[in-house]
């Protein structure tokens, strides 16, 4: 992440950093945080906010942008099997993040983890709410409904949206695999679309589900005739976009085949005019048009798998590869431009500021990485 002349970043070792983003050089670094950050850093008012994955305690932890030391540390929550996969989101004082349970899903045969939305003081870290996804009664099992994505904010109606995850016991929520909006001042859930019901997944249980979350982050436009639309994609494979105002479907494409590690994960990017994603498997990129939803391109690309986001800026689409590649193409045509070779496989996002590219390598899969920076000229 990219603020005040500064590259932001976080390792799968519990370390955060800061470079100077023209020279690279290292301005500070903080170590033993105690957990993986998994996500991107967040930037407002001379802070920067990192969401930590320590397991069953996760939290959220702001720092001074200028030196690196740590202001507060505020723990999300304490159930077991909890992390944190999306990235922090500052809005008018607060910063906003979701609760997730990869640990539970893929640890446990019969995980309690319930994913969560919290809304945080900025400058202290006290929580203002905390909105579990899910609820236990008698028609539900109240587990799962993981927030993987990254909250997309509307500044005017004041609504919070997130994607949440399957359940991981009978019976499922109606709020697992599905799109919530809450409110910003409250937490309270005012709309909600639930895109695949019954989804029951777990990695060592038994499933009867198919992994369906909608765990790419929501992407906010609005139509040329003024209707304001959210979308998101799912890993069913399908992109879908949503009225703000009541989550009912507008449109919905299917871009790809679905699958517990596809079809749609990585997020999602806008232009004002269409989206752009990833294809989990096959690795590929695509376009819709934001009217509509019909496919502009589909363009084959040399990954195996791409679980990283897309990323748009001035008419080229930037995407890091599994295989190791900074991949470009024309963001009207899909036709590949440049491929540039990074030395190491990165499921990581692309930043585009100042002038330059930033891309990272280093997997969860790997030991070591890199942020590398490009020229745009």
């Amino acid at each position: 992440m990219v603020a005040d002349g500064r590259v932001f970043a976080g390792d799968t070792a519990g370390t955060v950093f800061a470079l100077d983003a023209v020279t690279g050089h290292l301005l500070w670094r903080t170590t033993g945080l105690g957990g993986p950050i998994n996500s991107s850093a967040a930037f407002d008012a001379g802070r920067v906010f990192f969401a930590v994955a320590r397991a069953g305690s996760p939290f959220l932890a702001a720092f001074n942008a200028r030196t690196g030391h740590r202001l507060w540390t505020t723990v999300l929550t304490r159930q077991d099997g909890s992390d944190v996969f999306g990235s922090p989101v500052p809005f008018r004082g607060s910063v906003l993040i979701g609760t997730s349970g990869l640990f539970g899903e893929t640890r446990e045969t019969a995980p309690t983890t319930r994913g969560s939305v919290l809304r945080v003081n900025a400058e202290s870290g006290a929580i203002f709410w905390q909105t579990f996804t899910v609820t236990r009664s008698s028609t539900s099992s109240g587990t799962g409904g993981g927030v993987w994505s990254t909250a997309a904010v509307d500044p005017m109606s004041g609504r919070v949206f997130v994607g949440t995850g399957n359940a991981y016991q009978a019976p499922a929520d109606p709020h697992t695999d599905s799109i919530l909006a809450l409110d910003f001042a409250s937490g309270a859930v005012v709309a909600s679309f639930q895109a695949t019901p019954n989804d029951v997944w777990t990695a060592l249980g038994k499933p009867t589900g198919q992994d369906f979350d909608l765990g790419a982050s929501p992407n906010l436009f609005t139509l040329a005739d003024g209707t304001k639309l959210v979308g998101e994609g799912q890993k069913s494979g399908v992109y879908w976009a949503f009225r703000r105002d009541t989550l009912m479907p507008v449109w919905s494409t299917r871009v790809s085949p679905g699958s517990s590690v596809g079809g749609v994960l990585g997020s999602t990017a806008t232009d004002g005019m269409s989206v752009f994603g990833p294809a989990t498997l096959p690795g590929e990129v695509w376009s819709l048009k934001m009217a509509g939803g019909g496919i502009r391109w589909l363009e084959p690309s040399p990954d195996i798998i791409k679980w990283g986001p897309v990323s748009q800026s001035n008419g080229i689409l930037y995407a890091a590869s599994s295989a190791g590649l900074l991949q470009t193409w024309d963001a009207a045509t899909g036709l590949p431009l440049l491929s540039l070779p990074l030395g190491r496989p990165s499921f990581g996002g692309v930043s585009i500021a100042g002038g330059r590219i930033f891309a990272t390598t280093g997997t969860s899969f790997d030991t070591d990485g890199s942020i590398q920076a490009f020229g745009s000229g």
